[in-house]
């Protein structure tokens, strides 16, 4: 009897752990392509917003009008940083670049003095960028406005690109994901479809054989989202010592609220599963479970 009490007690055993563990893969898989997504988008965001436009403003510009245009600047929702360039500023960076003193050598500096701007990475598009150009070619102290226009295009286009075939890729991975918990969740309840009509056979009410399984259920979702969620912690951890300056992209706030994210469906999906398959078995009739 005894033996037959430990047999049944490693049973519960190996299958609550296989259920556990099953459905820790199957949220590690769906987290790591989760944590791909917010990686490329921050490397789509940094890359915009390293971009520069130029606006080179006329030889005898006023410091009262430079002044206006970077405070107009400031204030807009679309910078975000503006760095002022004068004559000598940019000067000294060329001769510096090409390793010569070329005002010396000219006999003045052609240079113009100008404004750099860095976009934030929403407005960092062709689209944006002409809008935001039309806003100062009509100013009296601007003499152009100058941005790199092919490669805003590219990046623009790319980066679109790359992002939808990420998007579908979690999609994808979402829905095999429920599939496969929903499975692992219903394999497990098959082998006690005996017991659970059983229970309904001697007068157990819906609640009391439903309950016990629901919450069973919810700790399986719960383990198994948590000890995803520590495994990709320690891979985001782990990480920085193979691949040098990953950690720059790091977004500790996204990287939250996708564990939060893979615990909550890890239970939600179980507990729907669960109900829906204990259900199944109430309602079939006894020969149907053969």
């Amino acid at each position: 009897m005894m033996d037959s009490t430990k047999n049944i007690i490693k049973k519960r055993a190996i299958s609550y752990f296989s259920a556990t563990a099953s459905i820790t893969l199957v949220l590690l898989m769906l987290g790591l392509i989760g944590l791909i997504l917010i990686q490329a988008t921050k490397l789509k965001n940094q890359i915009k917003e390293n971009m520069v436009l130029s606006i080179f403003l006329n030889e005898n510009t006023e410091q009262t009008s430079i002044d206006e245009i970077m405070i107009e600047l400031k204030k807009s929702n679309y910078c975000k940083s503006v760095n002022f360039i004068s004559k000598e500023t940019a000067a000294a960076e060329f001769s510096r670049e090409v390793g010569e003193d070329f005002v010396g050598f000219l006999g003045y500096n052609p240079l113009r003095p100008s404004i750099e701007i860095r976009l934030q990475a929403e407005f960092a598009t062709n689209a944006q960028i002409i809008e935001i150009k039309s806003k100062f070619v009509n100013n009296k102290a601007v003499a152009e406005v100058s941005y790199q226009q092919n490669i805003f295009e590219q990046i623009d286009v790319n980066s679109k690109n790359i992002m939808g075939i990420l998007v579908g890729l979690t999609i994808f991975f979402f829905l095999i994901s429920i599939a496969l918990i929903n499975s692992t969740v219903r394999l497990n309840l098959y082998a006690q479809r005996f017991l659970i009509r059983s229970m309904k056979l001697v007068g157990a009410t819906h609640g009391f054989i439903t309950k016990p399984y629901l919450v069973k259920a919810c700790f399986n979702g719960l383990y198994g989202g948590i000890t995803a969620s520590i495994l990709l912690g320690s891979l985001l951890f782990w990480l920085p010592n193979l691949v040098i300056g990953i950690d720059a992209l790091y977004d500790s706030a996204q990287h939250f609220v996708l564990f939060v994210f893979l615990v909550l469906f890890g239970v939600i999906i179980s507990l729907i599963s669960t109900w829906y398959s204990v259900n199944k078995y109430l309602k079939m009739k006894l020969e149907d479970l053969y």
